[in-house]
Formats: structure tokens, sequence, C-alpha cells
């Protein structure tokens, strides 16, 4: 057997120390959760590339703050959709007719007094920044327009400013730039590590995995790599892990 664990070759995997990101994680801290403990709201937008350590940093940080919400847009028609399922989420019951942002917002009031502020983090939100004004500008504004003690944070793989109107207010920007193959293999290195069997990855195939990662900048596809290498090369029946089973696991992932 190669994979002994397999958790952390899962790319929903959140370890206990992320490689390359303490400055982003100082930034959002510094931005938006500590301003949040104060009752002080601020809105950042999170954007890079597809495997660079967004959703995972920002989980990362969800560890320690449980005032912390996760939402993923692709659930959500609209905003407000996704702001009804956050109070359900929370405990109030939301009629099947739908609330209006007054009547969502008063309701955050009420909540928030009961269990504290809240940072809600909306993930994959370029559609809602492309096509929701004015979910966008409710939930940018809500501090001012309702008094609401609510920051957010949103993720997007595209730049969001060709999208945004200036009604929005200020809002942090964040990018996150692409990984370099020698920080991939740095990551991959503690992946296999803590999932396979010792001896079963030579480091020559991290490298290899690396280099070829390194072209995207993505470490999301380099643990998906080593992770279908490994287990191609389990279904050989071979100890190791070797080139070939990598060049055929490339085949079946997307960038």
């Amino acid at each position: 057997m190669i994979v002994v664990n397999p958790a952390p070759l899962d790319t929903s995997y959140v370890p206990e120390k992320l490689f390359f990101r303490d400055d982003k994680i100082a930034t959002i801290q510094s931005t938006v959760i500590d301003p949040s403990a104060s009752g002080i709201t601020n809105n950042i937008i999170i954007h890079g590339d597809s495997g660079t350590g967004k959703t995972s940093t920002v989980k990362f940080l969800m560890r320690d703050n449980k005032s912390i919400i996760y939402e993923n847009a692709l659930s959500f028609r609209n905003v407000k959709n996704l702001l009804e399922h956050v109070i359900s989420r929370l405990g109030r019951p939301v009629s099947y007719r739908g609330l209006s942002y007054s009547d969502i917002f008063s309701t955050l009031n009420s909540i928030i007094s009961f269990r504290g502020n809240i940072i809600l983090v909306i993930d994959e939100a370029t559609g809602m920044l492309k096509g929701d004004s004015t979910g966008l500008y409710n939930l940018f504004r809500a501090s001012e327009i309702y008094g609401t003690e609510l920051s957010t944070i949103l993720i997007s793989m595209e730049s969001p400013f060709m999208y945004m109107e200036r009604k929005y207010g200020t809002i942090v920007e964040l990018k996150f730039n692409k990984y370099s193959s020698d920080e991939i293999n740095r990551i991959i290195t503690d992946r296999a590590s803590m999932a396979l069997d010792p001896g079963t990855c030579p480091d020559s195939i991290l490298q290899y995995i690396s280099e070829i990662s390194g072209q995207f900048g993505s470490a999301r596809f380099a643990i998906e790599l080593l992770q279908k290498a490994a287990y191609m090369a389990e279904y050989r029946l071979s100890k190791t892990i070797e080139n070939d089973d990598v060049r055929s696991a490339v085949s079946l992932i997307n960038p």
C-alpha cells in the first residue's frame, strides 16, 4: 500500500501549516478579522488563479474564528438568496416568499446582537460580481444603510475591479499570485509525508510533479497529480510511484 492517509491528498484538506501565505493571512487578519472583533466592518475581495490558496487561506483562518461563515456563491441565484440561507443557518426561519433587504439586515442585526459579529465569506463569487450589483450594493454598504456589523470576504478567480461600481464604497483588494515550482515542491513534499508510506514516493517524483505543475502555478493541480499517480502505482501493485504514473495522471486532470 502506498496511500496510508488519503485525507492530505484531497484538495479540500486544510493543513496545520499553510506554506507561503503568511503575508496573505496577516493582511486578512488585520484588514477584516481584527477590526470586526472591535465592531468595525470592512470588505475585502481576494482574487487569483485556481490553485493559489485563496480558499485554503480563508478556511485556515476559520479554524480559530467562529465568527466566520462560509458560503459558496454557486449554490445561490443571487446575494439575497445567499443571505436568506445564512439567516436560516443561524436559526431564523425564512418565509417561502423571501425577504426584502431591509428584513434581511434587520434579522441579521438581531442575530448579531445575540451571537456577536459576523464575517461572511462568499467563495466563487465571480458570477455575483458580474451580475448582481443591487445585491452587492446592499451587502457592501450594510453598515451604513442598515447599521449591520457585517464584514465580507469575497473570493474570485477573476480580478473583480472591472465589475466594481463606485457606489459599493471602499473595498480592499488582495491578489494571490501563482506558486513557483519550488514552492509547489515544498507543499507536495509536506502532503506526501502525511499521506504516503515512507519510501514510496522518491524525491525525483516530487520534483517531476513540481516542474509540471509549476507551468500553471497551481498547488491544487500538483496535489491532484500526486494523488492520482499514487493510486495508479497502487493499481499496478508497485511499491513506488514512477514517472509513468505521473504522466498518466496528467492526462486525467484539467489544470
